[in-house]
């Protein structure tokens, strides 16, 4: 890794002041201020081939993907843990697959798709313990960059270095001198950059923004999907955008339907064609942080405040799809600050950070009822093999057995994976920003 550094020589008055962290106007039209610049790691290190390596503690907790027997979970930027769950009440760290600036997955027989800042990876998992790149799609996404502001040291208001694209990609912030130009300083900061359910492929969480709709990977971006065509694990392919609106955040298949959870609303998709996804309507909400699941004639929607999204509700909204192009308002309710949801049936799971998760028989939307309510863990997403449910948050991976609770009212908790550096709150936590 290395840091922009400042090369222009300014006036030895400006150095001085500088020394002081005032910034000041030099003898030059340049000025030294206290600022952030850029951590850097280069293209050569990014493109190291993927392989995977021994089991490591799991240190923050990012998405989940479930594959079969074994329950992937990503360690935000680092890369991917992979877990044995062949036994839901003593699941095992077999492997560890090291994928710098990863964040989102999915899988496609024994191929996991993986983003590592700009490039596209595939790895081959057909045996985990010895996961393998196969191939690699170079600049596949847009060069993003970590929020500053994010970071515990960051100084509001403090100018930030324009990245160079050229020295590769930006993995970090430090505090230093910055040399620029006597000007106001203006940085534009980009957005820092899920799942059919055929046997071929996974099961993702809601808060996914990758998806596999045979042959195609979906991929979101601030305002686009990108598709890669997958028909050829070992050469897989750019194929075409689908412009959808700026702030999507999030994307769950459904039949033949792609909901797509944004900043300001839920947009739904005809995916009859999975080459050409059509839009079919769009539900707009207050702005706000947006996962969505559907099933049936119904879909639910958390809306979050107090993140990057903006807003300033807490709630699980719940719309009525029978039309799919004039999606409905039927009810809200209040949350705490939710982030995922999974559905079973008439049986809901809502993730409500710090509040823990929820469970609810939502048989009657106008009338949802409160059947379980596990406080212990903050969580963040979940995802429903029946009758497991996996929830992932700061404070870990739990396993809970639901075939009873919707008579019971209880979970019966079945596991619980720890992690080295449990963050609390999830709302404020950079952890989950994607």
């Amino acid at each position: 890794m290395r840091k922009v550094g400042w090369a222009s020589p300014v006036c030895a008055a400006v150095a001085i002041a500088a020394a002081t962290l005032i910034g000041v106007t030099g003898c030059s039209d340049t000025e030294r201020v206290w600022g952030f610049s850029p951590i850097y790691l280069t293209y050569a290190e990014l493109r190291t081939p993927v392989t995977a390596v021994a089991p490591v503690e799991i240190d923050i907790t990012g998405k989940i993907y479930v594959k079969d027997s074994y329950i992937y979970v990503n360690e935000l930027y680092e890369g991917i843990h992979v877990i044995d769950n062949a036994d839901p009440s003593s699941p095992q760290r077999i492997a560890f697959i090291p994928i710098p600036g990863n964040v989102d997955m999915a899988i496609q027989g024994t191929t996991l798709y993986s983003d590592s800042y700009v490039d596209l990876v595939a790895i081959d998992i057909a045996d985990p313990l010895n996961a393998v790149e196969v191939a690699r799609i170079e600049d596949a996404f847009p060069y993003m960059t970590p929020w500053p502001w994010l970071q515990g040291d960051f100084v509001a208001g403090s100018p930030v270095e324009t990245p160079d694209e050229s020295l590769g990609v930006v993995v970090g912030w430090e505090q230093t001198l910055i040399e620029r130009e006597r000007r106001d300083f203006i940085f534009d900061v980009a957005a820092p950059t899920a799942t059919n359910r055929s046997d071929a492929t996974g099961t993702g969480g809601s808060m996914a923004r990758f998806t596999i709709v045979e042959p195609f990977l979906y991929a979101l971006h601030d305002s686009y999907i990108q598709l890669v065509r997958i028909d050829d694990p070992v050469n897989p392919s750019l194929w075409s955008t689908v412009d959808v609106g700026w702030g999507i955040e999030t994307i769950f298949p459904y039949g033949n339907q792609l909901f797509i959870g944004s900043t300001t609303g839920m947009f739904i998709y005809d995916n009859t064609d999975p080459e050409n996804p059509t839009r079919l309507s769009q539900f707009a909400h207050v702005t706000s942080c947006d996962p969505v699941v559907a099933q049936g004639d119904y879909a639910y929607v958390t809306l979050r405040a107090g993140s990057f999204c903006g807003g300033g509700v807490n709630r699980l909204d719940i719309l009525d799809i029978a039309d799919l192009t004039d999606p409905l308002m039927v009810e809200s309710y209040s949350m705490q600050g939710p982030f995922g949801l999974g559905i079973d049936g008439s049986t809901l799971f809502v993730c409500d950070g710090v509040a823990g998760l929820k469970v609810y028989d939502v048989t009657d939307p106008m009338n949802i009822d409160l059947l379980a309510f596990e406080t212990s863990n903050e969580t963040y997403d979940v995802i429903l093999i029946p009758p497991l449910a996996i929830v992932v948050g700061p404070d870990g991976l739990d396993q809970y057995d639901y075939s009873d609770v919707a008579t019971t009212g209880e979970l019966v908790l079945l596991s619980h994976l720890d992690v080295v550096k449990p963050l609390t709150p999830a709302s404020t936590a950079p952890t989950y920003v994607r």
